[in-house]
């Protein structure tokens, strides 16, 4: 059985960002947020938005 998770998704409409580029570069913020979401045991996702723009979600369980 999968475990119940709590979903945050954001939406930014500017330009894009690339989050593996980001990732290998060591950014201190988006190393901060891993971090923290590894902490509670959740999953982040980061994808280009249709034409342009970011979506990030973060997935923690909820016990």
């Amino acid at each position: 059985m999968n475990p119940v998770r709590k979903c945050a998704t954001s939406r930014t409409y500017g330009k894009s960002f690339d989050f593996e580029e980001a990732k290998r570069k060591g950014s201190m913020g988006l190393l901060n947020i891993l971090s923290r979401i590894s902490i509670l045991g959740g999953i982040y996702t980061s994808e280009p938005g249709q034409s342009f723009g970011t979506i990030s979600t973060i997935r923690v369980p909820v016990d």
